[in-house]
């Protein structure tokens, strides 16, 4: 149950970002409903507004408190507007952040102190404030949002603002890496020539026509998120859990946290998608990329010491591989594969021609053949451990499981399974469609085929199938027969979502009391 305050703070209506969002969403609700006229909600949309967010929160907040804090939301619409009207701040969406350099930032706060206010927090509401607020809400609530750039509230005149989503994030982190790793950047930025590649690749791949500067800024704004994280970490209490990429910490360390640097609250939800690919790119040894990042410990963890250049050119005439390169060779020996051209030497040379083209690396055609062979061993590897009885993969961690004491008789016996003990395998799958012989395997993400055991390969089956089961749409069916407040517009629509592997599993992680917040949020669009 969502709590936002004390009975002795209920007369002052203490408010929380959830229940400001919840709001603020009723709000627009009763706008694109018709119920407000000359800018004021008519008297049975408050009631509808404060009957729903009582039932929503649990609390008992009259209309009188909800009109106190329209008119909070009010000054905090202006406030961003008024600096968005700025010449140098740009919005972005993505993170709901203000954008600009740290002097235009320092100027406009030396004449506005409460701007520091907004930058250190941003306005994860502010889509629905231009709704509320804009002068032309009234009557084209649709268009009424901010877009890159100064302060417009047209969309359809306006160009294309740079919306990120987690899978466009990924596509720019690898290209970012790849830069990385072939010493593009000094002094903590990328040359000119690797941002020239980035933007290039990134557009080809995505199939989007963001510019350079979209780009720039979208990097500056994964560093100060990279950063945030990596504060937190820097603290005993918090620690990172690796299969869900979330920051965590008991409820009551949040809490503390949260009330000094209520900015934290959006890592607390969202989490960290692509922190260890981050940590490579912005941390100190970043350029370096051998850090390997802990899992379920704290970020405090000393790194690896950059290698000298020698090493890298070293390195360099060995191919040396990362996650990114893995999963992009992969992805063209599966495509030759499935054409049934791997013995030919076209497929091989096609293969060699885009793979240093995307990466924007020379690795010859052996390096590329060897670097196969280092994957079969891979997946050979990790066969033989789930070939053994107790032994199961779980999908969300990318990883063999089993009991510590089965480990130890193990790798006793087979020192070479130590490699991939406790280390995930974000790859798998695409080992098992490339190296497997059987389709069933690959369906199951499995690595028991060929076994003698008839039974063993069933079991084996139901392990790994049962490992993913959690955020099945069935799963996700199931939380959401069991919620309250969920009408049949919102149900039909939540089924539409779960089509989507990454909503799935956000709706399972997130805490039960924003569950329903979140899916109005999601599906707002569809209903």
């Amino acid at each position: 149950m969502v709590v936002c305050q004390s009975d002795q703070d209920q007369s002052r209506a203490k408010w929380t970002t959830f229940c400001t969002k919840m709001f603020a969403d009723l709000l627009v609700e009763q706008i694109r409903k018709g119920n407000r006229s000359s800018g004021a909600f008519s008297k049975l949309a408050w009631k509808i507004i404060r009957d729903e967010f009582n039932r929503q929160t649990g609390l008992k907040f009259d209309k009188q408190q909800l009109k106190n804090h329209l008119d909070v939301l009010r000054k905090r619409y202006n406030s961003v507007k008024a600096i968005l009207d700025h010449p140098g701040f740009t919005w972005d969406a993505s993170q709901s952040m203000l954008l600009a350099q740290d002097d235009v930032w320092q100027k406009y706060i030396e004449a506005h102190p409460e701007a520091d206010t907004v930058r250190k927090r941003g306005c994860d509401i502010y889509e629905q404030l231009c709704i509320i607020f804009s002068s032309d809400s009234g009557t084209n609530v649709n268009h009424a949002f901010i877009v890159l750039g100064t302060a417009v509230h047209q969309i359809d005149e306006d160009p294309p603002r740079a919306k990120w989503t987690v899978p466009l994030e990924k596509i720019f982190v690898d290209l970012m890496l790849q830069q990385v790793f072939q010493e593009n950047r000094s002094n903590n930025a990328f040359s000119n020539k690797a941002w020239k590649y980035i933007h290039h690749e990134f557009n080809r791949q995505t199939k989007l026509n963001y510019d350079k500067q979209q780009l720039k800024n979208h990097h500056g704004v994964l560093r100060k998120w990279y950063h945030s994280v990596r504060s937190l970490l820097n603290q005993d209490d918090f620690s990172w859990d690796k299969s869900r990429c979330m920051v965590i910490a008991e409820n009551d360390v949040w809490a503390k946290c949260i009330e000094k640097h209520p900015e934290v609250e959006a890592i607390r939800v969202k989490g960290c998608p692509h922190y260890e690919q981050l940590d490579r790119i912005f941390s100190e040894s970043g350029s370096s990329g051998n850090y390997a990042f802990p899992e379920s410990q704290t970020a405090a963890s000393k790194m690896d010491s950059p290698p000298s250049e020698d090493q890298f050119k070293r390195d360099q005439s060995r191919a040396k591989w990362s996650a990114p390169l893995d999963k992009i060779l992969l992805d063209l020996l599966i495509e030759q594969t499935g054409q049934n051209k791997m013995s030919n030497k076209k497929a091989w040379k096609h293969i060699r021609e885009e793979f240093n083209y995307k990466t924007g690396l020379q690795f010859d055609g052996e390096q590329l053949r060897n670097h196969q062979n280092v994957l079969k061993r891979l997946y050979n590897n990790i066969k033989s451990v789930l070939d053994h009885s107790g032994f199961s993969w779980d999908n969300s961690r990318n990883m063999v499981m089993a009991d510590d004491e089965l480990w130890e008789k193990y790798t006793t016996a087979h020192p070479e399974a130590e490699t991939i003990r406790n280390k995930e395998c974000p790859i798998f799958k695409q080992l098992c469609a490339l190296f497997s012989e059987s389709k069933a395997e690959e369906t199951y993400i499995l690595s028991s085929h060929d076994v003698p055991s008839t039974n063993k390969r069933a079991a084996g089956a139901a392990a790994v199938a049962h490992s993913g089961d959690r955020f099945s749409i069935s799963s996700c069916i199931e939380v959401l027969n069991e919620m309250a407040g969920v009408d049949e517009e919102l149900y039909l629509a939540a089924s539409d979502l779960f089509q989507d592997p990454d909503r799935r599993e956000t709706f399972i992680c997130i805490k039960s009391e924003i569950k329903l917040a979140w899916l109005k949020a999601k599906c707002k669009h569809l209903l």
